[in-house]
């Protein structure tokens, strides 16, 4: 397998999602005809439900931020139910929304609906660190896609071109902090890190346009 695999990476035939070494980015994140929303006034997270994944710091934040008196709203979709209604402090039951196993209208929908992506990698995680070498995150389709900003990781950004322009980055210490960054943006200040993100997009879309064409003439000649 390691001759052939060579030999495939050598043809240029081994796309992938994420900005990974030696083979191609190929990035399809076509959606249909999405709505580009303004921010809405209550803000709405949007997070999957992914086995093996810590979500403490997401309730503990969530938890500060209410206490405040923040207003926000968080949804959770995914095919697996780990992360669920029984997971979450009590005091978040009226801001949590779990919707598990939606159809793909449902899904989108609510993508529509939603002001941020929380991507919540944690780099100390040997699990998660797959998603710095080679593995893709699906939510990171979705930002890109229905052109929503993330809140991710600092050190998982340049996999996904991602960076302060386009995205929310935080550290270890400060996801408190950058989600109620991220509560307190006035439609203006949202608009305007929505509009690098879509200027991201189209150099994605040119990248994987251009590694597809690349692909062809190696494997045809031409």
């Amino acid at each position: 397998m390691g001759g052939e695999y060579s030999r495939y990476i050598n043809q240029n035939r081994i796309w992938t999602l994420g900005n990974f070494q030696k083979v191609l980015f190929v990035n399809p994140h076509y959606f249909g005809d999405i709505k580009i929303k303004d921010k809405n006034k209550i803000t709405r997270f949007f997070v999957t439900s992914s086995a093996g994944r810590n979500y403490k710091f997401l309730l503990d934040a969530s938890q500060r931020l209410k206490n405040e008196k923040f207003d926000f709203e968080i949804y959770i979709t995914g095919r697996t139910s780990i992360f669920n209604s029984k997971k979450i402090y009590k005091n978040l039951e009226d801001i949590y929304f779990f919707k598990h196993n939606v159809n793909y209208s449902e899904f989108y929908n609510i993508i529509e609906n939603s002001d941020f992506i929380i991507l919540p990698l944690n780099p100390n995680s040997k699990y998660d660190n797959e998603y710095r070498k080679f593995r893709a995150s699906g939510s990171i389709q979705l930002v890109y896609g229905f052109l929503k900003p993330v809140i991710i990781n600092e050190e998982f950004a340049n996999i996904y071109f991602l960076d302060n322009r386009n995205s929310l980055l935080y550290n270890n210490n400060n996801f408190y902090e950058i989600m109620k960054k991220a509560i307190l943006f006035n439609n203006k200040e949202y608009k305007k890190i929505q509009n690098n993100l879509y200027l991201l997009e189209k150099e994605i879309y040119n990248i994987s346009i251009n590694n597809v064409k690349n692909t062809m003439k190696s494997i045809n000649g031409f």
